[in-house]
């Protein structure tokens, strides 16, 4: 327990918030690998069904579709939250969830190259998705009335060369610059 200005506050490793389970890290700050492997779990089980689905000869385009609704959805959950934050091996580790699920669904179809599955399948990587998901998130944020003020712009009708209009803070710490508003900020001055 810590105790400031005469408030006592509990140090914890992890707390959920909002259904999100958070972990802290001394020297990173949040981490993300708690929250990530409840929903690789929850993927899990949802792959199970798809497991039986190709067992009972359902058809490719609806195994995609069974996949994409059902399973990919949770690892997908809150990525603008976590996607910029997690380590290459976290995010490697995503990836080959995919990678095993279309071998599951292509079955014999299926070639040793991660990236002819997904042609076969027209799906994307998992990580091209998070980051149009992560775009998507702050273009909606940016039209939104009671949140558009997350982001500053520049003033006035300014056209860069650059087509940066997103003002990307100066900050303190390296917590702060890599954490979600900053990475959403330049994520809109790249879509510009």
């Amino acid at each position: 327990i810590k105790r400031n200005e005469g408030i006592e506050y509990e140090n914890v490793e992890e707390f959920k918030l909002l259904g999100v389970d958070i972990g802290t890290n001394p020297k990173n700050g949040i981490s993300w690998e708690t929250y990530i492997e409840a929903c690789i779990r929850k993927f899990n089980a949802e792959l199970w069904m798809l497991k039986r689905l190709v067992d009972i000869g359902v058809s490719k385009n609806d195994l995609i579709m069974s996949y994409c609704s059902r399973a990919r959805i949770y690892l997908e959950l809150n990525v603008p939250l976590w996607h910029h934050a997690i380590s290459i091996k976290l995010s490697n580790k995503i990836e080959r969830l995919q990678k095993t699920t279309l071998f599951i669904i292509l079955g014999n179809a299926a070639t040793n190259s991660y990236g002819e599955n997904l042609k076969l399948t027209n799906l994307k990587t998992l990580y091209e998705r998070r980051l149009e998901l992560s775009g998507k998130f702050a273009e909606r944020t940016v039209k939104h009335p009671e949140h558009k003020n997350i982001f500053t712009f520049r003033s006035g009708h300014v056209n860069t060369r650059s087509g940066n209009n997103v003002v990307i803070l100066k900050t303190k710490t390296r917590r702060y610059e890599n954490s979600a508003v900053p990475y959403l900020a330049r994520l809109l001055n790249k879509k510009k």
